[in-house]
């Protein structure tokens, strides 16, 4: 399956032998259009894959269980595919070592079989200075989209990318809203009222994307 995007094309072709396959779904928008890309793809070229949702949550951010199930719920709505809550694999982990207890969950899963591949939303970072959190270390370089087991497909792709796939795959409307991207440090109050601080650094890049928050 090829989904065509002016900054990179995605290009979808799960080995016939791999069954099991992973998605670290935050409940951000990132993921949630891979997760939506890989119903269609289960839906229309391999109904006999799992997609196996792979959430971590932390004291700061909580709420990405919630979003992922509302992500999920709406895939489901829209395509048809089920993602049983006692499939979906989470975790609580530290937010001081949040990439690498993300790491070492991801190999726990590898490691008691429940997964053969995963894929993950990592992006490219915008070609402008959105403040504080600004990495220019991820701007857009030619970056493979498969590094082992590990599916990146956005890897070369910023969020005007991003949203380009929202309308292609046409569901800037249904999905996106089911998304939620705020890191303020009191994100707690905002997600509780599903609203963006408007001020983070993950905020302004959601913006600068898509040109709306919600």
């Amino acid at each position: 399956m090829i989904i065509k995007n002016s900054q990179q094309d995605i290009e979808i072709d799960i080995p016939k032998d791999i069954f099991n396959v992973g998605i670290k779904l935050s409940g951000g928008a990132d993921s949630a259009i891979i997760c939506y890309m890989l119903a269609k793809y289960k839906q229309e070229h391999r109904p006999n894959i799992n997609i196996i949702p792979i959430t971590c949550i932390n004291d700061v951010k909580p709420f990405n269980f919630k979003y992922a199930r509302k992500v999920l719920n709406k895939i489901t709505e829209l395509t048809g595919i089920n993602f049983p809550e006692d499939e979906h694999r989470f975790i609580k982990i530290r937010y001081s070592h949040y990439i690498e207890d993300q790491g070492t969950f991801v190999a726990f899963l590898y490691r008691i079989n429940a997964i053969q591949i995963h894929f993950l939303g990592v992006t490219t970072n915008p070609l402008v200075d959105l403040g504080p959190g600004s990495d220019p270390e991820r701007l857009k370089t030619n970056n493979p989209t498969i590094d082992k087991k590990s599916y990146r497909p956005l890897v070369n792709i910023d969020k005007k990318g991003v949203c380009e796939l929202y309308n292609t795959m046409e569901v800037l409307d249904d999905l996106f809203p089911e998304t939620f991207s705020c890191e303020d440090c009191n994100t707690e109050k905002y997600h509780a009222l599903n609203i963006h601080c408007e001020k983070c650094w993950f905020c302004k890049e959601r913006y600068w994307g898509f040109n709306r928050y919600v």
